[in-house]
């Protein structure tokens, strides 16, 4: 996973942790991405803790882990439980990304902006313009973009979040983009108001 110094892939923090986990228990790394292996069912009984459902629909990560399926709810209860959490590796968890956001997302995208921008929180999208954030309130939020294209998603969530009562330059930067035609500006990207309206503030 690291050639010439630099990470291949970007997932090579999330591998590194489960061959962590795995030395640190004396499984068999050579095989610790098989679904059956004790690191994978250990990932697999955290997610359904957190997203107080069961996981489904094994597939592949493009990285080559194990991945699973929850509901858009589980996903949010997850988020929202392990930014409330206060002690144990949950917030462990927590506390390394709000510490290091640049860890969980890069250093150009939008979660590190806000990560910085909303205090407590935790975010971190992913494939197919999915995007989950947890708040020390313990409420969570999760965000599918249903074409899979990551042109809404920040708008999403900023939407969402000041729909929730948080405002900062960031979120209002975030909660429209420019749609352009031959290089001018011929609309917006922009939350559907009638969505936000049905969101308790």
């Amino acid at each position: 996973m690291i050639k010439n110094g630099k990470p291949r892939s970007a997932a090579a923090e999330h591998h590194a942790g489960m061959i962590a986990s795995t030395v640190t228990n004396g499984w068999d790394v050579a095989s610790y991405l098989d679904p059956d292996h004790p690191t994978q069912l250990a990932v697999l009984r955290s997610i359904d803790d957190l997203a107080h459902e069961q996981a489904s629909n094994l597939a592949v990560d493009g990285c080559g882990a194990p991945l699973y399926a929850v509901s858009l709810y589980g996903l949010a209860r997850a988020y929202g439980q392990l930014a409330a959490a206060t002690a144990g590796v949950e917030a462990q968890v927590a506390e390394s990304m709000r510490n290091h956001p640049e860890h969980v997302s890069g250093t150009r995208r939008d979660e590190l902006e806000l990560h910085r921008a909303v205090p407590g929180l935790i975010a971190k999208a992913g494939a197919e313009s999915v995007y989950a954030a947890g708040l020390p309130d313990g409420r969570g939020i999760a965000i599918k973009i249903s074409d899979g294209s990551p042109r809404a998603r920040p708008t999403a969530m900023a939407g969402v979040l000041m729909r929730l009562g948080f405002d900062s330059d960031t979120l209002r930067a975030h909660a429209t983009a420019p749609v352009l035609g031959h290089g001018v500006r011929v609309g917006e990207v922009r939350p559907y108001a009638e969505t936000l309206s049905r969101l308790g503030s």
